[in-house]
């Protein structure tokens, strides 16, 4: 059985107070229909979020294809569910949502990122368990 979550693309409220970028906590609602596979209810996905290094913007063309094609092998291997540049925080980049064994799997997939290795920018990965109508989100 195919399943879906809607994935509300935004900033997670984590660190509030801590003087970082993420002290806001508000979201920017952009909903996707993300098939998330298999039918139990401990499906997570896992969140990179990309922040912008002191380097980034001396990126060069090649900097971002490599990036490109990182996330097309994501793509095509299906460990990408969703990715973007965002707009609007200050120090983040863009977002990867990433379908991954384990939180220590995506870490691993985040440190192979071109714009990571390079010295481009830096990235926060958490979990994200899914909420949906068929597990009656999460009740």
């Amino acid at each position: 059985m195919t399943r879906y979550c809607h994935v509300m693309c935004g900033i997670i409220k984590t660190g509030c107070g801590t003087g970082s970028f993420l002290d806001c906590g508000e979201f920017f609602p952009v909903v996707y229909n993300i098939d998330v596979g298999g039918g139990n209810m401990e499906n997570w996905l896992y969140v990179m979020l990309i922040q912008r290094g002191k380097t980034y913007n001396k990126m060069t063309k090649e900097v971002v294809i490599r990036h490109v094609d990182h996330i097309r092998s994501l793509d095509d291997s299906g460990k990408l569910v969703l990715c973007g540049p965002t707009k609007g925080y200050l120090g983040v980049a863009g977002m990867v949502i990433l379908r991954a064994g384990s939180l220590e799997d995506a870490e691993a997939i985040c440190k192979t990122e071109p714009l990571v290795v390079e010295g481009f920018a830096t990235y926060k990965v958490f979990a994200l368990q899914v909420a949906n109508r068929e597990n009656n989100y999460l009740l």
